[in-house]
């Protein structure tokens, strides 16, 4: 599955870094990112373009704890390149609405609001 289309590039390119409130959990998801195989996501909030890469901030939960889970950076290029077995990757949530805490919560996912 390609990651990112057309329709999702306008969305990201309509909110650069800092372009967030305060609240980030209560942001709505742009685009959501997950491992078919496993517990991991990437809740994506905002987005600029680096080359021809994109770099992505939000919010990830790499299926380890609640409490390693974090706010940071990730590019299009990196999880793009990730090979999970049987020959997949990592794909997108084709119906993602609503805030990271909505998805959070969707989801049955612990998260701290430090």
């Amino acid at each position: 599955m390609k990651l990112l289309n057309d329709d999702l590039v306008e969305k990201l390119v309509g909110h650069p870094f800092c372009s967030c409130g305060d609240n980030l959990f209560d942001e709505e998801v742009l685009v959501k990112f997950f491992n078919p195989l496993g517990r991991a996501y990437w809740f994506i909030l905002e987005a600029e373009k680096l080359d021809d890469d994109y770099l992505m901030f939000g919010y990830c939960d790499l299926g380890l704890r609640s409490d390693c889970a974090e706010w940071g950076y990730v590019s299009l290029r990196e999880l793009d390149s990730i090979v999970l077995p049987y020959g997949m990757g990592i794909e997108r949530d084709l119906y993602v609405k609503g805030s990271v805490r909505d998805n959070l919560k969707a989801l049955g996912l612990e998260y701290h609001e430090w």
